[in-house]
């Protein structure tokens, strides 16, 4: 998937895959976003012209307890997610071009 920071999505499709999964705390909705539109039947699209620079996180607080937030959020929100939609979305990562 890719990140949110730079993301082009109809306002209809956005609401038609749930939105932005409020119960992560720190990170990875938009990585979650991108894989429920994959299981949905959307493709991701790049334009190879278009340069963008993104500094991940830069505004986000870097100490011991949001390391561990992040954690909590892989672990209890985005893991689990992405192995109860693995089936459908393996097809179309192995064939991405």
């Amino acid at each position: 998937g890719n990140t949110a920071a730079l993301m082009g999505i109809r306002k209809n499709e956005f609401e038609k895959c749930g939105m932005f999964n409020e119960n992560n705390i720190s990170c990875y909705e938009d990585t979650e976003l991108n894989i429920k539109l994959l299981c949905m039947g959307y493709e991701n699209y790049v334009d190879s012209t278009m340069v963008a620079y993104h500094y991940e996180s830069l505004t986000r607080e870097k100490t011991d307890d949001s390391f561990k937030l992040q954690q909590q959020d892989f672990l209890n929100n985005l893991k689990p997610f992405v192995f109860e939609n693995l089936k459908k979305i393996e097809y179309k990562l192995r064939y991405v071009h």
